[in-house]
């Protein structure tokens, strides 16, 4: 009788643990999730100032690295898509990291453009913006071009040793991209879930992917500037490279 009654209870227990905890997922609505930013080379953290290489193997270091993201969403697993940024600034030396509260459930990845749309690109005027906004005078300074050049997408500029000696990194390279035909987007597929407790993913800017390719590879002794306009084709190549250099985990 007493091993009836104890096996009943321990039925009953574990029943009840079992709805409660059902209960509890359901009343789950909601999650956090954080999204933050960081700089790789070769699979390593890099900071602004840091030593790196070229494709040729020359060490070099970044002084400037920023650039404007926009209309990043977090995409469900249905394909519907929930908004998270409309338009933001990353600079690499101050970093980058933002909390969004989301509906719970499970997810596919992120989309995100890189740029700055076309609606508030061109013929725009960054005085029309109060000064925290991305777009304004202070947040864009050296982001921005004039009122019908827009703004600057991507800077990635610094120096680099093309004598490959490591205590001379004299020579410059720059690369800043703009202009509406340059807008890019992606998608990033990584499977997350939200819910409890916290979700983090970090948007990896993988930088010994920015000058070499699968199907290119720039070579700072060659190619080391562009202003966009003025040397379009290398624009091109540096954000096409960019763009495949960005990663989700």
């Amino acid at each position: 009788m007493k091993t009836t009654f104890f096996t009943f209870f321990t039925v009953f227990a574990l029943a009840a643990i079992l709805l409660t905890s059902c209960d509890k997922d359901e009343d789950v609505t909601e999650g956090t999730l954080r999204l933050s930013t960081r700089a790789l080379f070769n699979g390593n953290t890099f900071n602004i100032g840091d030593t790196i290489q070229d494709p040729a193997g020359n060490p070099m270091f970044v002084e400037q690295f920023r650039m404007f993201v926009s209309e990043i969403r977090a995409v469900k697993e249905n394909g519907e898509t929930v908004r998270l940024v409309d338009v933001d600034q990353i600079n690499f030396a101050e970093g980058w990291t933002q909390s969004y509260t989301l509906p719970a459930g499970r997810y596919k990845g992120i989309s995100l453009s890189l740029g700055v749309p076309a609606d508030l690109n061109t013929d725009q005027d960054p005085a029309q913006y109060p000064t925290d906004h991305p777009l304004s005078i202070s947040s864009a300074e050296g982001m921005f071009w004039t009122w019908n050049s827009g703004y600057i997408f991507v800077k990635y500029e610094g120096k680099v040793a093309l004598d490959g000696d490591e205590n001379s990194i004299l020579d410059p390279y720059a690369f800043h991209v703009g202009g509406d035909s340059f807008y890019r987007s992606l998608t990033l597929n990584r499977s997350f879930e939200i819910g409890e407790p916290r979700t983090d993913l970090r948007l990896n800017f993988n930088t010994e992917q920015f000058l070499t390719g699968p199907g290119d590879t720039i070579d700072l002794a060659e190619d080391n500037l562009t202003h966009t306009m003025d040397n379009m084709p290398l624009a091109n190549r540096f954000m096409t490279l960019f763009a495949d250099g960005i990663s989700l985990n």
